[in-house]
């Protein structure tokens, strides 16, 4: 993942971010922090394909999100888990439906979701809590549900913005050890935070901005560090160099856009840690493969009705 010199300044003249280049390596975890108004969620946004810079380049994945026509931004942000402050449950649907929903908006198959789904909320300890509502969970639970869905569709990347700001804060750590664990499968996490106390318990990069820059990076501190071995590649402290390998809006696979759209993961390989019994059969990810009447009724016990 690739910022290069991305600048974004609003309609009514606020800037937002000023000339922000970094590079955040497959399988990093990373914390962004600053005061408010300092850039952190902008920079979130921007990954999102919810903004666009004003200048500067946006790389994820080897996508330059400029080349992103709008019906690529679906398929765009399956490479993505987010987990958001305000958790952004649906009020109607049970825990179960909530991680589902995620799952069901790609057109996985009723047999992989069940068993997905399943796995997912035990990773975050909420096995037993499928039929319960959001208003019948804490906010702790809430937030576990709301990572679970993120996590669903194997995302590559997992952005949280202020995961932890609407919990206490021994569930604010619960939350950060479970991300944590999830990085340890391969998966990059970029966290956004105020709460210091986490920063420093964790011992992860940290990029810390101030008025829409980068005031530091914990990554070039290191490097700078580093007994001289020869010329620092600029590439790694300030990310002059990008891909040229960037599809334009033609390559990409187009699909229509979909009801929070942003909730979607991505690939269908199981990562390192095991999330799920599936065995990585990508057999069972032909969606094409009719479902039998004993698979269909046998799913409707668990898609958030009660079994008679």
């Amino acid at each position: 993942m690739r910022l290069r010199s991305v600048s974004r300044t609003y309609d009514n003249g606020t800037v937002a971010l000023k000339r922000v280049s970094l590079k955040i390596e497959d399988g990093e975890f990373v914390f962004i922090t600053g005061h408010s108004g300092a850039g952190k969620s902008s920079i979130i946004r921007l990954l999102m394909c919810e903004d666009v810079p004003t200048f500067g380049d946006v790389i994820v994945d080897g996508v330059n999100t400029r080349a992103l026509s709008h019906s690529d931004i679906p398929k765009y942000r399956r490479r993505l888990g987010v987990v958001f402050q305000d958790f952004r449950l649906i009020p109607s649907l049970n825990v179960y439906d909530n991680v589902a929903f995620a799952m069901r908006a790609v057109g996985k198959r009723r047999r992989i979701i069940k068993k997905r789904v399943a796995a997912v909320l035990n990773i975050v300890e909420l096995t037993g809590k499928e039929k319960c509502m959001p208003n019948q969970l804490s906010g702790g639970e809430q937030q576990r549900v709301a990572l679970a869905r993120a996590i669903v569709n194997n995302p590559k990347i997992i952005l949280a913005d202020e995961p932890t700001g609407n919990i206490d804060p021994d569930l604010s750590l619960e939350i950060m050890k479970m991300l944590n664990i999830i990085n340890q499968s391969g998966i990059t996490v970029i966290v956004v935070t105020h709460e210091q106390n986490l920063v420093n318990y964790f011992q992860k990069r940290v990029i810390t901005l101030s008025g829409g820059r980068i005031k530091s990076d914990t990554a070039r501190e290191i490097i700078s560090d580093l007994p001289d071995e020869g010329d620092v590649d600029d590439d790694v402290i300030d990310e002059t160099i990008i891909d040229e390998t960037v599809p334009a809006p033609g390559e990409l696979e187009t699909t229509p856009e979909i009801q929070e759209e942003q909730l979607s993961g991505s690939a269908d390989i199981i990562p390192g840690i095991t999330l799920s019994p599936l065995d990585d059969d990508s057999s069972l990810y032909d969606e094409d493969e009719p479902e039998t009447d004993n698979e269909i009724n046998e799913d409707e016990t668990l898609d958030g009705g009660d079994a008679e």
